[in-house]
């Protein structure tokens, strides 16, 4: 934080530390690129926000999919109204492994739903461009392995329904539901 040849540092330290890391580093006048989820809570990412605002520097959570070539296209084909007005998005990302939760969250199946969930609403939330302005959770936890049904209403009206975990194989995929 302290050399004057760094410009901008990558914070990958375990969940629970990224708010205090940024902050750090975002004092410090350094550009900060954070791993998912950028903070535990809204007003955490409050408290990043307004920290990079004071010392007139870049922050952005390292959300590598929205860089990909074939989300890109999707995006483009969302704006040029090819699917029409989305109405329903339906998506899966489980695979089997044996993690344990990350702190702050205390369960494995809420650890799975910021640490894999995540991708499925950005995504919705990056095609769709709304807020989540509901959301229902169904999540079990078997001793190392949990899965998360997730259901998310976003402001402009469409509807996400989601799976996530490490209890097993999914499909893992993405469906997008439009009036075309």
């Amino acid at each position: 934080i302290a050399s004057n040849e760094v410009d901008a540092v990558y914070i990958a330290t375990p969940d629970g530390r990224h708010r205090d890391d940024s902050l750090a580093v975002l004092a410090a006048g350094k550009a900060v690129l954070c791993e998912k989820p950028l903070a535990a809570s809204a007003e955490d990412v409050e408290a990043m926000v307004a920290a990079a605002g004071r010392a007139k520097v870049f922050l952005m959570e390292a959300m590598w999919t929205r860089f990909l070539p074939a989300i890109a296209e999707v995006k483009r084909r969302v704006e040029a109204g090819d699917i029409g007005d989305i109405k329903f998005m339906q998506g899966s990302f489980c695979y089997a492994d044996a993690r344990r939760g990350h702190e702050p969250y205390p369960s494995l199946a809420q650890s799975m739903l910021y640490d894999r969930g995540v991708y499925l609403i950005a995504l919705a939330q990056h095609l769709h461009a709304g807020n989540v302005v509901q959301a229902n959770t169904r999540c079990m936890q078997w001793d190392a392995s949990a899965l998360c049904q997730f259901e998310l209403q976003l402001a402009r009206g469409a509807l996400l329904a989601g799976v996530c975990g490490n209890a097993g194989e999914l499909a893992n995929q993405f469906e997008i539901v439009g009036t075309r």
